[in-house]
Formats: C-alpha cells, structure tokens, sequence
C-alpha cells in the first residue's frame, strides 16, 4: 500500500507517467522521502514567488502566518486547471535544537491564470516559534512528501529559472524542545522473536527549562512517519510522554500544525541510530604473544562484529586499557577497519605480568563492550 501525507497532489496523467522517487532525506530528525535536489523542470517553470512578510516573531505554541503567492508556467498534460502546488521553504542556518524543524511547506490552490497553463496560486503558510532562524523558498512542486513507492514529483529550484530567493527570517521564542530516550540496548545474543523498546520523551520550554504540560504529539514507527497520524499521547504535568514499540526501524515523533502540513516538532531517532537502538557489539581480543622480553614488540588483536551492518558506514574507535593499581588506564586507541579488524600495539615499560583489556566505550550507534583480561609476561 502507498502511504501518503497530504501525499502527491499531482494530476492522474502525472502519476501514471512519472519516475519512482529518489533518495532519502532526514528533514529536522523526520524522514522524508525526496527527490534529487530540485532543478528547472519544463513542466513546472515558476515566474514569480512571494512571501507576504520577510520577518515573523513568534513565541510560544502561537503560529505566524505568511501569504505565499506563486505565478507559473505549467505543462498541461501533467496538471490539470484546478490542481494545486506546494511551496517549500528550507532552513539557511541551524537548527536551534534536534527537534526544530528543516522544512515548512505551504499547499497553494490555484488562484487564477489566463489560460490553463498559465496560472496563479495562493495560500497561507504556518509559521511556529520552532522555525526560529532564517529560511528561503527552494522548492515548488506538486507534492508534499510521499513514501517511496509513489511516483516522483514535479519540482523546480526557483533559483534554477532565475528568480531571486524569497526568504523568510523568523524569531522564535519561548519554544517547545523535545528530548527522547529509548532503551533497552539491543541484547547479544539477540532474542528470537521482535524486540519491543521503551521510549520516554521530555518536552521544555527552550528559555525556563520548564516542562510544557497538556502538549498532544504523535508517536509513531516506519512509514506511519509519513502519514497524517492524529496525535497519540498528551505530555503530563513534567513535560514527559512514554510509550514502547515493536521491532527495529524508524520511529519519530511529531507535533502536527493543524490544518496544514507543517510541524511544531519534528523529531526521528533514524538519524542518530541508522534504523535501531543502540547497536550491541562482540569485541574479542588475543594478544600476539604471551610471554615477551621487555623493548620486544605485542599487539592485541581482533574483531569487532555487529547485529548490523554498521561497520560499513561508521567505523568505531576501540581503547587499549592497561591495568594499574585499580584503575584501568587507556593507553592506545585505534579505529576499527572495514573488514571489522583491529590492532592495538603494547608498550609495557617494565618486567612483570601487565593485565591489559580492549574497551569498545558507547558511541553511536555502539553500545560499550569491554573484553575479558588480557594477561602478557614481560621478562
């Protein structure tokens, strides 16, 4: 089944005639499918777009409203005289925090025109105290955003057909920002059957740190992301919603603008976690050697092997930790290869029995893991 929110808004022709998508894309933590970044396309050529204001001030949960008006040139075999468009606008600084969102889009419903092809489009664009920074309009197109099974849209950069940006500078302040924990790590040896996962999730006020209590937001999982999920849980009193899910994917979390297709929060542990919970890992380690003379040279040897196939995109870093007194110091480091390989070279500087061990500390997406004692003679 193809899911949608508030989906491909091409005509019928478009979407029998057009290209699968392309490309995944994390807008503000949020999955988004996408295209390639948008260029000129001869069947949507912008003539002109508009923002009704270039600088908004918003605090809290209100919403600044902007009017979007776009004039356009259109091949009619794709789009009908009464579809629609959509405005997209694109974050040109950073994201004040991981739940902000990246993109704010605008429907726009044919205005006018002097004939099919050649035709006006307006609407209204929602603008929350989370979009706090500056943006500019970088997409027009007949979609929103779909999941990868629905057809590619039709979208043009207005840069690309040399209109100048319409930007939009927003100040936000008194924001809502979403913190989210889940757990547990995922086991080794990994259970049979689906693993289910707790999340607890914190909303604040981003200048008191005050909880923001009675806030509705949508959890939800995999392509559900993409769909107009009604929210689902309600912060209480400490600014905390819980919840738990079934499986390793995609989950997010979301405060849906009503009426329109934007967001107060956008959040995805997608793009911290590469698809899963922290990753569990077996290290195993060996020593080169057993019994060295001292100046002679050792290593510490092994692998580093994964539920995953995480290797492939992030290599992690392992420590060689030596034993002295009661602490374990750490006293060389190496980044694993791709074959999931690694060498650690020893250095003891006296005679006796040194207890070495190789700790592979938590970093995403890793979960720490340290290897059985290492014990090498130096004579």
């Amino acid at each position: 089944m193809t899911r949608t929110r508030f989906g491909a808004i091409a005509s019928r022709r478009a979407r029998s005639s057009l290209a699968s998508l392309v490309g995944l894309c994390l807008g503000a933590g949020l999955l988004v499918a996408v295209a390639t970044p948008a260029q000129a396309n001869a069947a949507l050529t912008p003539t002109s777009v508009t923002l009704g204001a270039t600088h908004v001030d918003v605090a809290g949960l209100a919403v600044a409203h902007v009017t979007v008006d776009v004039a356009a040139t259109v091949d009619t075999f794709f789009f009908g005289p009464t579809d629609p468009l959509v405005a997209r606008l694109v974050r040109t600084s950073p994201q004040p925090d991981e739940s902000s969102p990246h993109y704010l889009w605008v429907l726009l419903p044919r205005t006018g025109g002097t004939d099919a092809a050649h035709g006006t489009w307006a609407g209204t664009l929602a603008v929350p105290s989370t979009a706090n920074g500056a943006w500019r309009v970088d997409r027009v197109s007949n979609y929103i955003f779909t999941s990868g099974a629905d057809p590619a849209p039709i979208e043009t950069d207005p840069r690309s057909v040399g209109l100048p940006d319409s930007v939009l500078t927003v100040t936000g302040t008194h924001r809502p920002v979403l913190t989210l924990v889940q757990t547990p790590i995922v086991p080794l040896p990994r259970p049979r059957g689906a693993l289910t996962f707790r999340f607890t999730g914190t909303v604040r006020w981003s200048d008191t740190g005050r909880p923001v209590a009675g806030l509705a937001v949508t959890f939800d999982t995999d392509d559900h992301c993409l769909e107009s999920t009604p929210p689902n849980r309600v912060t209480n009193a400490s600014g905390v919603f819980t919840g738990s899910y079934t499986g390793v994917g995609i989950f997010c979390v979301t405060t849906p603008l009503p009426g329109t297709p934007s967001y107060l929060l956008a959040y995805s542990y997608y793009q911290r976690v590469i698809g899963s919970p922290l990753a569990a890992m077996r290290v195993s380690a060996r020593l080169t050697a057993s019994t060295i003379r001292l100046g002679e040279p050792a290593s510490a040897t092994g692998t580093v092997v994964g539920l995953y196939p995480a290797l492939s995109w992030k290599r992690p870093t392992v420590l060689l930790q030596k034993l002295i007194g009661r602490t374990w110091r750490t006293v060389n480091s190496t980044t694993v290869r791709a074959s999931g390989r690694y060498t650690l070279d020893l250095r003891p500087g006296t005679r006796g029995i040194a207890v070495y061990r190789v700790y592979l500390p938590t970093q995403r997406p890793y979960y720490r893991v340290v290897t059985p004692s290492l014990r090498l003679h130096v004579t």
